[in-house]
């Protein structure tokens, strides 16, 4: 039978000298402190990010104790030779990943390059078609029209075909590459010491997102990234050829000039379109973020994770009215930000827009001029701006190289994992093995304690004798 001993609101409870619930409270808080301090020495990040510097797998980014033996991967896994982990960036050591891939990857980059070259030269093609229509023999139009539908028509399939073919191999290589990724980082997760989980950044929410986004993050570096560089390369480069080869060399130095531009430019609109801030770039560079809106919305987020997890808690001291409030004002906090960002976001995206409309404008005007003083002829004045019309689709996606840095950042962490070696490697045929084994297990004078709690031994001199056959259960005060 249970009798009611205090009776009064939460803070009414807290503030009352001596009371049995301000009492239980405050040992809570303390132990809650002992175990986040525990934690966060264990895991070296002081309660940071879990994604910050240290990685997400906190233990695995120490550096290696022991390098691999040339030709093992101690993984059961498909034999690739290590590289030397010294002397090599994440960028080789994927590529070294992906050997048995080289001609894929290899005829991306080549049909990705050739893919951005059709639509130069098929909007090219267009300033003709304005010949045949506006200053062509009329007795010839339809001649001459059926014979530049056929080009187009014949570079519209030519271009379908490359941009299949990358797309094609691209994920040939990509799917590869991923396979492998995931394999060898559940294989080094698996291998780890018992005591590399107890960390809170090894938990297995955080475990399981990192093998899932970051490795899908990594596949990028040597495929959606390399193919972008090859459109660049080939969309840019057919625009320079054609504007120097069928234009004039004033419009090609004028060009060389505003291309660089224009692609910030467009990187920059890219960004603004798909709502990507520099705050977001650096949660997911795993950085500190310190702006009040990210930190509004972190808060409301917070809360709610708090109140889900610990609903029991929450439901007993009656804190449902606190954590809705506290929830409440932080979203009202995130969304002022996010109205004062929204005026500022769209300030900029209308000034980038209209240095771009000024650079097409004096290029435009600089050309006129050429063709009225006979320079050049008024085709080959809009020549120019209709081909950059093909370098549209590659110039478009250049924001997505901004990504290239965490990228690169999330295989340095990944191959860190890679990298740590456990004491006792369960994945290692290293040894001696013994040649029967009957079943009979003894420990003597076994002494353990976590590396969570280095100070408080679980076993003190502990030993141990278990027959063959027999069951044995060991049972400590949680287990």
């Amino acid at each position: 039978e249970g009798r009611v001993v205090e009776k009064g609101s939460f803070e009414e409870l807290v503030s009352r000298p001596g009371g049995v619930f301000a009492k239980l409270a405050k040992e809570q808080e303390e132990l809650l402190k002992e175990d986040r301090a525990t934690i966060a020495s264990a895991a070296g990040d002081e309660g940071g990010d879990s994604l910050s510097a240290s990685g997400p797998v906190a233990a695995a980014l120490e550096p290696p104790p022991a390098s691999t033996k040339e030709g093992e991967d101690g993984l059961g896994l498909a034999r690739v030779a290590p590289l030397p982990r010294e002397a090599l960036g994440p960028l080789r050591r994927l590529l070294g990943l992906q050997s048995d891939r080289a001609v894929h990857l290899l005829l991306m980059v080549l049909f990705s390059g050739a893919a951005c070259v059709g639509p130069s030269i098929g909007f090219y093609f267009v300033t003709e078609v304005m010949v045949v229509l506006y200053g062509g023999d009329p007795s010839r139009m339809r001649s001459d029209a059926v014979e530049l539908s056929t080009r187009l028509a014949i570079i519209a399939g030519a271009t379908t075909f490359a941009f299949f073919c990358s797309g094609y191999f691209n994920g040939e290589a990509g799917a590869s590459l991923t396979a492998k990724l995931r394999q060898r980082g559940f294989g080094a997760l698996l291998r780890q010491d018992i005591g590399f989980f107890d960390v809170e950044a090894n938990s297995a929410s955080e475990l399981t997102a990192f093998l899932a986004d970051k490795v899908d993050k990594v596949k990028t570096i040597t495929t959606e990234q390399l193919d972008l560089v090859a459109q660049l390369v080939g969309g840019l480069g057919s625009v320079l050829v054609i504007i120097l080869w069928k234009c004039s060399w004033q419009l090609f130095l004028v060009w060389c000039a505003i291309l660089p531009v224009l692609g910030l430019i467009m990187g920059m609109q890219t960004l603004f379109m798909s709502g990507t801030s520099a705050d977001e770039k650096k949660a997911a560079q795993g950085k500190k973020v310190t702006s009040r809106r990210f930190v509004a919305k972190a808060s409301a987020s917070k809360a709610i994770g708090e109140a889900v997890l610990g609903i029991r808690t929450v439901a007993s001291f009656n804190l449902e009215q606190h954590f809705y409030e506290s929830y409440c004002a932080s979203s009202a906090d995130a969304a002022r930000y996010g109205k004062r960002d929204a005026i500022v976001g769209g300030f900029f995206n209308g000034l980038t827009m209209g240095v771009l409309m000024c650079l097409v404008g004096v290029s435009f005007y600089y050309a006129v001029w050429l063709a009225d003083q006979g320079i050049i002829t008024l085709v080959q004045a809009i020549a120019p701006l209709l081909v950059l019309t093909g370098a549209m689709v590659p110039l478009l996606k250049l924001g997505q190289l901004a990504s290239l840095k965490s990228a690169i950042g999330a295989a340095s962490r990944l191959f860190a994992l890679f990298d740590q070696t456990p004491a006792i490697d369960s994945f290692s045929e290293a040894g001696q093995t013994p040649e029967a084994v009957a079943g009979e297990i003894e420990v003597r004078d076994v002494v353990f304690a976590y590396p969570t709690a280095p100070d408080h031994l679980v076993c003190n001199g502990y030993s141990l004798s278990v027959s063959a056959g027999q069951t044995v259960a060991l049972c400590g005060a949680s287990g």
